[in-house]
């Protein structure tokens, strides 16, 4: 059953004739969703890693603002008046002019490497850290793959 009997007694198949493609399709299928989910979760640990690369950044950069050059202009404005009364000398007026000025370069460089994390992480995330920041506003807590989703169907 299934095969007809053509002249000169050749079986010809006829409910197997796209077996074959259909089987190759199949595995071509499977490895595609394979790929896609590797793919997925190579995203997503970037995203991870931007998201913790960008945080820490920005908390470095909050702490020299908040901490570390309010006390190098402290301590220099305590050497400088310390340098007018006559207790301290130039060299000392000079060293907290330097500490103050490698504290400016340090507070630049965490703002470049949050503004280099902001980026990386826009890149993986393949929108705006603005429109990040309102989908994770906005979606209930452990929801934020549904705006990867409602924006692949507004893509379709």
């Amino acid at each position: 059953m299934g095969h007809r009997t053509g002249a000169g007694g050749v079986e010809l198949p006829l409910f197997d004739q796209n077996r074959a493609q259909i089987a190759k399709a199949e595995y071509v299928h499977q490895q595609a969703l394979k790929v896609l989910d590797a793919l997925e979760r190579e995203l997503t640990q970037e995203a991870y890693v931007g998201f913790e690369r960008a945080t820490t950044a920005a908390e470095n950069a909050r702490f020299y603002k908040e901490k570390v050059l309010p006390l190098r202009e402290t301590g220099l404005s305590l050497a400088q008046g310390a340098y007018t009364a006559g207790r301290a000398t130039l060299l000392s007026v000079q060293e907290a002019q330097r500490l103050l000025l490698e504290a400016r370069a340090g507070y630049v460089e965490t703002l470049m490497n949050h503004a280099l994390a902001i980026v990386e992480l826009e890149r993986v995330a393949g929108r705006p850290f603005q429109r990040l920041l309102e989908s994770a506003a906005s979606a209930p807590a452990g929801s934020l793959n549904s705006d990867a989703d409602s924006q692949h169907e507004e893509d379709e």
